[in-house]
């Protein structure tokens, strides 16, 4: 269902993929705004699929600016607060509901700045980051939840090393996989399968 949700300058675009029978949600983020980066992009799709197939709720949306969401690109700052107000309205809408916070690229690193006010909060299941580019953040993260990070193994903009340095054993590599994990649909879903039903 195509809808808006309140978000902190105007509305944002939604997608939301609804089974009353399913009890919580996975929200995703989508790439860089300004490289093409929408609700739309074929990694978001993968993992909202996988998230659909473990009888989970999701929740894509546009990043202001992005397709019909209001305002306009704010360098990665209001962007965050995009990924709150998302979470916010999930929580408004459905306060039974648990959830998972999910991003792909410059969206992963959205997710994780907006986790950093989410440590010990019963409702979240857990995270699964896509090619996080770790030079977007000024320090190390500090992990307080259950997480999943999928890294290509030839991933030029998100070097493995980077990328396990950061994580650790959160960290599952995709074989054979640059940034845009192209033909790779199979391995992010079992791995995401893997991750859910583990949390």
């Amino acid at each position: 269902m195509l809808m808006f949700i309140p978000g902190p300058e105007g509305q944002l675009e939604a997608l939301l993929e609804y089974d009353s029978t399913y009890q919580d949600f996975a929200i995703i983020a989508h790439p860089h705004p300004q490289y093409g980066g929408s609700m739309s992009d074929n990694v978001v799709t993968i993992l909202a699929k996988a998230f659909s197939r473990a009888g989970i709720n999701t929740l894509k949306f546009n990043f202001r600016g992005v397709g019909l969401s209001e305002s306009s690109y704010d360098d990665g700052k209001g962007e965050v607060a995009d990924v709150q107000a998302a979470v916010t309205w999930s929580a408004d809408t459905y306060p039974e509901a648990r959830y998972y916070l999910c991003g792909y690229s410059f969206g992963a690193i959205m997710v994780l700045k907006a986790l950093d006010d989410k440590a010990g909060e019963p409702r979240l299941r857990g995270s699964v980051l896509v090619a996080p580019p770790m030079s977007m953040l000024t320090g190390p993260p500090v992990i307080s939840y259950p997480l999943l990070v999928l890294a290509g193994e030839a991933d030029p903009i998100v070097p493995l090393k980077t990328a396990i340095t950061a994580f650790g054993s959160f960290v599952k590599i995709i074989d054979g996989s640059d940034h845009f994990f192209h033909g790779k649909d199979r391995q992010i879903m079992d791995y995401t399968q893997e991750f859910i039903d583990a949390t």
